[in-house]
């Protein structure tokens, strides 16, 4: 019974891990689509029958979504890496199985969602107008 309750724990923690392949991060590049100053990892596939798009004038905004293969991790730091380059300041950061990174332009929120779903991972981009409100002001 020991023997078979060992090689149950073996073979569940086996299934469990990632392979090698699996725990190297790549460095991602950047490729530019439809709101040039922000990035998308190269080799992720734009999914436009879930995306919403609404520009007017200099306002702009919408949800785009991508599916592509990369880690959480791997990710988060190529919008910590890239943002930057395009004056775009990190609010803040959720890190885990879902990440999630908030960014400041000027008069812009960039909201980055990032989640790993069985073989790929699905990209949010969400961009809105930002109006500095105090709270409690109405």
């Amino acid at each position: 019974m020991r023997n078979i309750l060992l090689f149950s724990f073996l073979l569940l923690g086996g299934c469990l891990s990632l392979s090698s392949r699996e725990l190297q991060l790549k460095d991602l590049q950047p490729q530019v689509f439809r709101f040039e100053d922000i990035p998308v990892p190269k080799g992720f596939k734009f999914f436009i029958k879930d995306s919403v798009i609404t520009e007017a004038g200099k306002i702009r905004a919408g949800t785009l979504i991508f599916k592509g293969k990369a880690l959480p991790s791997e990710v988060t730091k190529f919008y910590k890496d890239n943002m930057p380059q395009y004056n775009w300041q990190l609010l803040n950061i959720i890190e885990g199985k879902q990440s999630l990174m908030n960014f400041k332009k000027k008069d812009e929120i960039c909201t980055i969602r990032f989640e790993w779903q069985r073989t790929s991972g699905l990209l949010s981009i969400s961009i809105s107008p930002y109006f500095e409100q105090s709270l409690g002001e109405k």
